[in-house]
């Protein structure tokens, strides 16, 4: 029931609430309507007989009414509402009689009293009820005024029923065509709130479609740059760590030849469900492409995401995959970790570096976690503002290498931490660690004039392309003296000469070399050892260290593969040697 209020203004600071519900309005109407007999029949005001009778119907009125209010719509309501209607005729006719009989200007009231009616009982059993009920009522209130049935065949009693009678049918009319329009307008918004709802849901379903992988279920390439994006943008904002994960499944290709592309997505789909039961709710896991994932871990330093990955790795290394049993090698996953803002400055540059450390990952034998580390901030920490804009360069130069060969840049960091673990062992001076992290990161800069087909060249090369290869640390020599770093020209100039004077470019050997081009020979082959290159397998640990021994005294000083190797494999031990430098 609606209890809206109006407010009858009478002056500045006096206001009459005027309820106007159902139970306001009869109370308007008696109110108005006894107001106005009043004013044009002041004689009646001292009747005590009228005010008792008037008293009596207005109460026996709003107590039906009160009992309507606590009732159901049920055949007790509508008897109740019909006895109300009674005495709202009875209170009319009440008023006619003392007012003049068919002469009294309250005859009006039966209209409005019927307009009220039409609106709110527009049916036709209801209409004919009203109708009945109005008229007899009319007729016993001329009855009680005349004594007699007489006016009952009078034109003006005809013409003020008739008046009344089209009122109250127009009425009843123009409610049902607004009723019949107001059902018509609630199902037509039904009908559009359903297919707004529909259209909503579609729209739900399209943009999930648009932002999911359809073999993984996990989100595509296209969320996960705009998710990333995002993420980055909270990060500065809210100033918190964010975590990048980039995994790269291991064999993958192997099975998928082996079983075929519906048993390879099933493997990839059943990653999708490891990965997302590994992170949390507002991580985001998407598909990179092809065997790879990518894993956002939002408010996550480089400890909380290393432990994560390690976690994923885990599980995806302990869980049996159909049909895995018939490969040499199970299914596993490489994964590298950049942290925002500590080791990127922007969303390509994070990618970037999460890539390179799963490079490095990829290419040290794979099934593993790598977190990015660069040598290249460490030295630019160290030196001053000159030399840091040569580094600068130089790494421009090495991203170049790069792109061209992708073993690269992670190759020489490597190199540089091992070669400075080394030559601490070997107790060299702190100027001389630093030219041996120096010459790590510049010995491979001649591969620049090198043609990448030649650098990633799987055969055998002719003897036009090895002296190409041989001309590399000459090429390295002259682009070094461009950047102004002299100290270290004599360490990549020489680090591919052997120490029995079978190697290039000069044929030196022993101490003719600089011993820290020999500790380079030695540190830079021992990695290459265990790097996947394209013309062969990356070599176990151990069949590494056996290339060492046989090498001692030919290719690389026997003192520094003893104290290398005592370095590396201590007592025997063959744990992964990153774990060494790390």
């Amino acid at each position: 029931m609606n209890n809206s209020n109006l407010a009858l203004h009478i002056d500045n600071d006096l206001q009459i609430p005027i309820d106007i519900s159902d139970y306001g309005r009869k109370w308007c109407f008696i109110i108005l309507t006894l107001g106005l007999f009043l004013i044009l029949n002041g004689t009646q005001t001292t009747d005590i007989y009228f005010w008792s009778l008037l008293i009596v119907l207005v109460a026996i009125h709003f107590l039906a009414y009160h009992f309507m209010q606590s009732s159901a719509e049920n055949l007790f309501y509508h008897s109740l509402w019909y006895f109300s209607f009674v005495v709202d005729l009875a209170i009319v006719g009440l008023l006619i009689t003392y007012s003049g009989g068919l002469e009294s200007l309250f005859v009006i009231a039966y209209g409005i009293l019927m307009v009220s009616v039409g609106v709110v009982r527009p049916r036709m059993k209801e209409v004919v009820l009203s109708s009945i009920f109005s008229h007899l009522g009319y007729v016993a209130t001329l009855f009680l005024y005349y004594g007699s049935f007489n006016f009952y065949t009078t034109d003006t009693f005809w013409t003020q029923c008739l008046l009344i009678a089209g009122i109250f049918i127009n009425t009843v009319l123009i409610t049902r065509v607004i009723q019949q329009q107001q059902h018509k307008l609630i199902e037509a918004k039904e009908e559009v709130e359903e297919l707004a709802y529909d259209l909503k849901e579609a729209n739900d379903e399209l943009e999930r479609l648009s932002y999911t992988d359809e073999v993984t279920q996990v989100y595509n390439h296209r969320y996960f740059y705009e998710r990333l994006e995002k993420e980055v943008n909270r990060s500065e904002r809210y100033n918190y760590p964010l975590s990048l994960l980039m995994l790269d499944v291991d064999n993958f290709k192997t099975y998928n030849d082996t079983f075929g592309h519906p048993a390879g997505d099933k493997v990839l789909r059943q990653i999708g469900e490891i990965l997302n039961n590994n992170v949390r709710k507002h991580d985001v896991v998407a598909r990179y492409g092809g065997d790879e994932f990518s894993i956002i871990l939002i408010d996550t330093g480089q400890e909380k995401a290393l432990s994560i990955a390690e976690r994923i790795r885990e599980s995806i290394a302990h869980y049996k995959f159909e049909e895995e049993h018939q490969l040499k090698r199970n299914l596993t996953v490489s994964i590298g970790v950049a942290i925002y803002p500590e080791n990127a400055d922007s969303l390509n540059e994070l990618v970037d570096k999460a890539d390179r450390a799963l490079y490095e990952v990829k290419s040290q034998g794979r099934n593993d976690v790598k977190a990015y580390y660069s040598l290249l901030q460490d030295l630019k920490a160290e030196i001053g503002s000159k030399e840091s804009q040569a580094m600068e360069e130089i790494e421009s130069l090495i991203s170049i290498i790069n792109n061209r060969d992708s073993y690269t840049y992670a190759h020489a960091e490597r190199v540089g931490k091992l070669a400075a673990t080394l030559g601490e062992t070997l107790g060299l001076s702190d100027q001389e660690i630093k030219s041996l992290k120096y010459a790590a990161f510049l010995h491979d800069l001649g591969k620049i004039e090198v043609d990448a087909e030649i650098l990633n060249k799987s055969g055998d090369l002719n003897e036009e392309e090895q002296e190409a290869i041989r001309e590399i640390p000459v090429h390295s020599k002259q682009i070094i003296e461009q950047v102004d770093l002299r100290e270290v020209i004599s360490t990549v100039l020489y680090h591919r000469e052997n120490y029995d004077g079978s190697g290039y470019p000069y044929g030196l050997s022993q101490n003719q070399i600089p011993l820290l081009a020999r500790i380079l020979s030695l540190v830079d082959s021992f990695d290459a050892m265990l790097s996947a290159r394209p013309y062969r397998d990356p070599l176990t640990l151990e069949e590494a260290r056996e290339e060492l021994m046989q090498a001692s005294g030919k290719q690389f000083d026997p003192e520094l593969v003893d104290s290398f190797l005592n370095l590396v494999f201590k007592e025997g031990d063959l744990s992964d040697y990153r774990n060494k430098v790390e």
